[in-house]
Formats: C-alpha cells, structure tokens, sequence
C-alpha cells in the first residue's frame, strides 16, 4: 500500500470512528489473496480488483466514506521523450474528452 493510500485508508477509519486491527500488504494481488484466504476485509481501488470481483472470488461491501476520490498521475521518466504510443494515451486521457488536466509540466511535454 502507497503511502498515500495508507494515509486515506487511516483517514477513512479516522472518520469513521474505528479502530480496527491492521495489516499492510505490499500489493493489490497480496490484498486480494488475503480477502480471499479470510483475513480480513481489504481496502483496494475498484479499478485493481475488478477481475477477482466479475469472478465471485471477492465481494464489494458498500462502507460509509467510499469510494475515497483521490487524483491520479500520469507520470513519465524526466529527460526522456515520450514514444508514439505512450504520446498517444496522454493525449487521449488530457485531450479534449479526456478526465485528466495537464499540469504546467504536462502541457511542456506537449509543446515539445
């Protein structure tokens, strides 16, 4: 678990008011094969366990303060140009109909 997914997972449980014993596991994969083996309940991104989710292996439990919203970043090596096909995703996810917003940095990339 990230940092800052640690941090909204303890932000969350803060809010709500519990306390509950904790595990940190170093992988989506490693959460879902805990939920799976009966550890515990798991705070994963939807996104990360929709595959185990479509087979019945785990389920979504609705809990007061999620989805937790948090920004997602594209982010790139410095220095190196970006190749056509990794160009062409940006583009497709900032550009106009896209759901990301280019920062200062991200519009240099396209002007270059």
């Amino acid at each position: 678990m990230s940092p800052g997914t640690r941090a909204a997972a303890d932000a969350l449980l803060a809010e709500l008011d519990i306390d509950p014993p904790t595990m940190i596991l170093g992988s989506n994969a490693a959460i879902e094969r805990g939920v799976e083996l009966g550890l515990g309940v798991g705070l994963i991104s939807l996104d990360a366990a929709a595959e185990r989710i479509a087979q019945g292996a785990v389920t979504v439990w609705a809990c007061p303060g999620t989805p937790i919203i948090r920004p997602w970043h594209l982010v790139c090596y410095a220095g190196e140009p970006l190749g056509p096909t990794t160009l062409a995703l940006v583009k497709s996810m900032v550009g106009p109909g896209g759901s990301l917003k280019a920062t200062a940095e991200g519009r240099r990339i396209f002007r270059s």
